[in-house]
């Protein structure tokens, strides 16, 4: 079965879970977060304030070489996952960490034709217990009791042809200003950035990514297109620190293959 694993982290200090009904709240002193099973969005804000990052997928399309959507999820607006389930001890890279899952399907247009096929989205919330460090690629994080790691797997993607495209969409939604580009770097204007790899890993050997972000009223939506493979793993890194603090990095690299 193909696999694609989007993981990122967002480092948050946990101190209270909500009940595992519906939305997931992750209360801490300096940074909450909300993780709804609605869409799987995920809403970061500094605690004691309405500053909310809003991270969320928009869309997954498969595009042939004449610019063809082939296979697609075009919204991931009616997607509920299902209830979180209840918390696991586990390790992530050697780190003791918390784990909660959500997972859920998501239908699969088939261009040329009304039929559709069935992947599964299966989110994972790695809230670390000790400090550590976690590696993605050649460059290594620190990472403290409270950090998450969020991974994001979808598995059973029908890929066509591995000399398509993947365009991976997704929008964040901001508290006020939107960003300012310069490539690789995306810096918001509320106390974060993002730092996108140049490379991606797949069953082919390293592609070139191309980021083309939008800034849009509100909310900055992000292209990230990827050489098309039965396996690709891409592993973000995200955080998100307050006003009085330099700003964060959300980090994305592609790193290993799955197969």
């Amino acid at each position: 079965m193909s696999r694609i694993a989007v993981c990122i982290g967002a480092f948050v200090v946990l101190l209270v879970a909500s009940a595992l009904a519906g939305p997931v709240t992750l209360n801490g002193a300096k940074i909450s977060a909300t993780f709804n099973p609605t869409g799987g969005s995920v809403k970061i804000w500094e605690t004691g304030t309405n500053r909310i990052f809003t991270h969320s997928f928009t869309k997954i399309q498969e595009v042939a070489a004449d610019g063809g959507v082939v296979n697609a999820v075009n919204s991931f607006a009616d997607l509920t996952f299902n209830d979180p389930t209840t918390p696991q001890q586990e390790t992530f890279q050697g780190v003791n960490s918390t784990v909660v899952s959500l997972s859920g399907n998501v239908n699969v247009a088939v261009a040329g034709s009304n039929a559709t096929t069935t992947a599964n989205v299966n989110v994972r919330f790695y809230v670390f217990n000790d400090e550590g460090k976690i590696t993605y690629g050649t460059k290594t994080y620190p990472v403290a009791p409270g950090s998450i790691e969020i991974i994001y797997t979808i598995s059973g993607w029908p890929v066509e042809d591995t000399g398509n495209k993947l365009n991976f969409f997704v929008r964040i939604g901001t508290p006020g200003k939107t960003a300012s580009w310069n490539s690789p770097e995306l810096r918001f204007f509320d106390g974060a950035s993002l730092i996108f790899a140049p490379d991606s890993a797949n069953s082919n050997g390293q592609a070139a990514v191309k980021v083309t972000p939008t800034m849009g009223s509100g909310a900055v939506n992000i292209q990230m297109q990827f050489q098309a493979a039965n396996s690709i793993e891409y592993d973000p890194l995200w955080s998100v620190e307050g006003e009085s603090s330099s700003a964060a990095t959300l980090s994305p690299f592609i790193t290993s293959v799955l197969f």
